[in-house]
């Protein structure tokens, strides 16, 4: 009678998956993770960090308040892999954000910042680059 297809898994279940934290197949299908929009973030510890108050502004004082903790640790979210960043890069990083906030960055560029916090308190800074 009716051919039944060899893959059986719903449409609900493959949004699921694809929506889930650390999802493979998100990878797999070219979507980069978001942890600004998600508001969550679970590092290579496994630690669980969350965002803190909204978006921060590029120049804004709570940007540069944040940024006077010693303990501030920055995670880069750009491509399919965020990662953590410091020293020098983190460094970069930061002037790039400025030149952003200044307009001066190539066209499509874009930053976006967020205060996360983990269960500790510890703070990150997550910077989410698009191009």
């Amino acid at each position: 009678m009716g051919h039944q297809p060899e893959h059986s898994e719903s449409f609900a279940g493959l949004v699921r998956a694809a929506e889930s934290d650390g999802s493979d197949r998100q990878h797999a299908a070219g979507v980069w993770p978001r942890p600004i929009s998600d508001g969550r973030w679970i590092d290579d510890r496994g630690i669980h960090w969350q965002i803190r108050g909204r978006e921060l502004e590029p120049a804004g004082p709570p940007l540069r308040r944040l940024l006077k903790r010693a303990d501030l640790r920055f995670l880069h979210a750009y491509g399919a892999h965020p990662r953590e960043v410091s020293g020098r890069e983190s460094e970069a990083l930061l002037e790039r954000v400025g030149r952003f906030a200044a307009g001066d960055v190539p066209a499509h560029s874009a930053f976006r910042l967020a205060e996360f916090r983990s269960n500790d308190r510890q703070a990150m800074l997550v910077i989410e680059e698009a191009c």
